[in-house]
């Protein structure tokens, strides 16, 4: 629920609230204290620029606003205490000073830093809270190497250290090891290195942990030619001891006197790493003036709340049982009405504002309630008829409402629904039935000073160029990373042997296959230590996002780049694996020179490139195409010239080929080839229950909805959890993963109920503690399960709500 000034609406157990002649408000805030420094047994903090902003802010409604001494806890955690902490100090700092430190404590052990501040002045009373957590230093530090460098870059791995802390771990007979997320930092070396290594540590501490990073390597990028630079990782990270104790850890992994090479000679190997969309936390601007409940505005949204059901052509909205009053401004009860659309969200973020934003649809609706679109004010229900089946709309009711100890004068409450009936497809269900496979679209290889530079531009913008990831806003996802796996091909140029290559890119943990990350955005990256007497295959997995009414979905596609010419799984789509003897990238007589064959779309983009040797006749293949709407497949044209899936044409050189569409059903306007749908490999081999790696026309092997998981992939033992229980001692609710592939959870409950929570992963389950002494509320834990075989890595959110 949101409050505006120009709205009286009194929420009795909210906790905002006013009183006539002083303003009072309470309200806490994590990660606005900085950790700058921490040794085995002290840490420092300070908290200075929220300090200063409140007092600012304060200043402007009283001019003798100043803080009194601040208050500072400090608690040790640890899963042995009760509610897994333990005060250890609580002092006062004057309210002059932001910084303080504590000394005397235990190494490599996890602290909470809690602040009471008070600011006052005449007729003036503002408290608010600060905290934070930490870890103080272990006795020793980790290393990390230098896998490569150009005069921009520095690439550098440090598996082997997360490897040996791993195994300290079993050593010591610890289980369940998780790696709980990284944080990265680095500072142009000009002197000492260890002084370097420090500066290069206050950043990452005051930056705090990550835990939406979980690489093994990483590229750092737009550095300075021929120049030093240091880098401090921090490594958060959990598992059980011996006799069964939670324990949570960090170390830190840090290198100094990494060099860039001098300036010149080096090609780009970055691509395309534009920023993307950033949250700018703005409420949407229509609801300016209004008190607008939205979902997951909370217990108002319940309190607000009609019963809104559908069929097919028509959706009732009922509040006879509802606590809906009329608006007191307009001594109405208004309806607002309006279909839902798809819509570009990130441009509508940006326009309008990120937070509460329903999409422009729901601004109309809105904008037709306050106009009293339909005037509900001596009724209990109104239905809307004369529907179309199986689509979206939005609905905005303008009323007050009124129950026990709270009341509301004006307010609008929105809702989305569908109506019912047969031809609704989510969106990944349309993207994984229209959308061509990652591998029919062609990146590039480039050998340069002992390295491979990969480019997957032209495969994005073809990829996401497609009319059905189109009609879903699709674009490239521009923050976290993608993977990069690579294999050197069989020297033999056996149809076999390359295949069974292909296949180690996708497997578990193969042999021969090198792996990378590449921070987003980026469409190129840089390869070291290959052998240069060898041919690879790389293999990208892409991600991309996508909207459906407004709501944000995630994609993974894999592009294939043959250093041979044109990728193993294009060419048997296209039918072209005898192309030269059925190599990877074709074989012909020594000294034959190559053609190239091109293949576009009606508007001119290009989705295919391969190559064959000018004595051979290339036969055009099937389309593999996803036509435009209300299109068919008619032919392929080249020159003036137009043939069917099957002709031979005789290369006299390089050719492009251009697809044809026709309307759906009006017959061949050129030549008389059937229309045909995407290739897919449905092929018994494909068909097998059991991955094998060949990438499928499937949707489990195409998109990934993060929204939802099917197939019951999570189980949860309970869903509710008595608060009478949870007086007497903890309480356990079980998450079984019914499928393969790693898992990951995180805690996404709020800062206020987090700290009550916590989880541990014990093969195929998940155990959530909720300790002794939780309050009420709904804990939340996003459990994700990563790819394995030819199922995408999914993610859903368990809710538990104690009551």
């Amino acid at each position: 629920m949101k409050r505006v000034s120009l709205i009286i609406c009194m929420f009795v157990m909210s906790i905002f609230f006013c009183m006539s002649d002083m303003s009072s408000l309470t309200a806490y805030a994590a990660g606005e204290v900085y950790f700058t420094e921490l040794t085995t047994t002290s840490i420092a903090f300070e908290w200075s620029e929220v300090a200063i902003e409140k007092l600012n802010s304060a200043k402007k409604e009283c001019s003798d606003a100043r803080y009194k001494d601040f208050k500072v806890t400090i608690y040790e955690l640890d899963s042995s205490y009760k509610n897994g902490q333990k005060q250890i100090k609580s002092y006062t700092v004057s309210g002059k000073n932001y910084n303080s430190s504590v000394s005397g404590l235990k190494k490599n052990t996890q602290y909470f830093v809690d602040i009471d501040a008070h600011i006052s002045g005449t007729g003036y009373s503002y408290t608010f809270g600060l905290n934070n957590s930490c870890f103080t230093m272990a006795s020793e530090t980790y290393t990390m190497k230098l896998v490569g460098r150009t005069d921009t870059s520095i690439y550098v791995d440090f598996s082997e250290a997360i490897e040996t802390i791993k195994s300290k771990v079993t050593e010591a007979e610890g289980k369940s090891f998780y790696y709980m997320g990284l944080t990265c930092n680095y500072v142009e070396q000009t002197g000492d290195a260890a002084k370097a290594i420090k500066q290069a540590r206050t950043l990452t501490q005051k930056e705090g942990i990550h835990y939406n990073i979980h690489d093994k390597d990483r590229r750092f990028t737009g550095l300075k030619p021929d120049t030093k630079y240091a880098f401090s990782f921090l490594f958060a990270y959990d598992y059980y001891d011996k006799n069964g104790k939670s324990v949570k850890k960090q170390e830190y992994i840090e290198a100094a006197d990494f060099k860039t090479a001098p300036a010149g000679g080096y090609s780009d190997d970055i691509g395309d790493n534009a920023p993307g969309y950033q949250s700018n936390g703005r409420t949407d601007s229509s609801h300016e003036g209004k008190l607008v409940i939205t979902w997951g505005s909370g217990s108002s949204r319940t309190m607000a709340a009609c019963d809104v059901t559908s069929d097919e052509n028509s959706i009732t909205v009922d509040w006879s049982k509802a606590k809906v009053t009329k608006s007191t401004k307009t001594k109405k009860i208004s309806l607002g009405f309006a279909e839902n659309t798809n819509y570009d969200a990130y441009a509508d973020w940006e326009q309008y504002g990120s937070s509460w934003n329903e999409g422009p649809n729901m601004r109309k609706a809105l904008k037709l309630a306050e106009q009293n679109q339909y005037d509900c004010t001596k009724l209990k229900k109104y239905t809307f008829t004369g529907l179309k089946p199986a689509t979206a709309y939005c609905i905005v009711m303008r009323c007050g409402f009124k129950t026990n100890g709270v009341e509301c004068d004006d307010c609008y409450v929105t809702y989305k629904i569908k109506t019912k009936g047969n031809g609704s497809v989510s969106a990944s269900g349309d993207i994984s039935k229209n959308s061509a496979e990652g591998y029919m679209f062609d990146g590039s290889s480039m050998r340069e000073k002992g390295t491979v530079v990969i480019d997957w531009t032209a495969a994005e913008k073809a990829l996401l160029k497609q009319d059905v990831i189109k009609k879903y806003y699709g674009t490239m996802s521009r923050s976290g990373s993608l993977r990069v796996r690579y294999t050197a091909l069989p020297e033999d140029g056996n149809v076999s042997s390359i295949e069974s290559a292909y296949k180690k890119l996708t497997a578990y943990k193969p042999d021969g296959v090198g792996e990378m990350t590449v921070g987003l955005p980026a469409t190129k990256t840089r390869i070291f230590g290959l052998d240069m007497n060898s041919k690879y295959v790389f293999c990208v997995e892409f991600p991309y996002t996508y909207f459906e009414y407004g709501e944000t979905h995630y994609g993974t596609t894999r592009f294939y780049i043959d250093e041979t010419g044109t990728n193993y799984y294009k060419k048997k789509a296209l039918g072209q694996l005898d192309d030269g003897g059925g190599g990877s990238g074709g074989s012909g007589s020594s000294g034959s020179e190559i053609k190239t064959i091109e293949i576009y779309t009606s508007d001119g983009c290009l989705v295919s490139r391969s190559t064959v040797y000018e004595t051979d006749k290339y036969v055009l293949p099937k389309n593999f195409l996803v036509p435009p709407a209300g299109k068919e497949f008619d032919s392929w044209r080249i020159g003036t010239s137009y043939y069917k899936p099957g002709d031979s044409v005789p290369l006299t050189g390089d050719i492009k080929v251009y697809v044809v569409w026709r309307d759906i059903g009006s017959g061949s306007s050129n030549t008389e080839p059937k229309p045909d749908k995407i290739v897919k490999d449905n092929d018994a081999t494909s068909k097998a229950k059991e991955y094998d790696g060949t990438p499928n026309k499937g949707k489990d092997n195409k998109t990934s909805d993060v929204s939802k998981v099917e197939n019951h992939d999570v189980s949860v033992s309970k869903d509710t959890v008595k608060l009478s229980k949870l007086k007497k001692k903890d309480q356990a609710v079980n998450i079984k993963v019914n499928t393969k592939g790693k898992i990951t959870v995180k805690n996404a409950s709020s800062k206020k109920l987090k700290k009550y929570a916590d989880f541990k992963i014990k093969g195929r389950k998940v155990t959530v503690t909720l300790k002794k002494g939780a309050p009420k509320g709904t804990y939340k834990f996003k459990v994700t399960i990563g790819a394995y075989g030819n199922k995408k890595k999914t993610t859903e959110t368990i809710t538990i709500k104690v009551k």
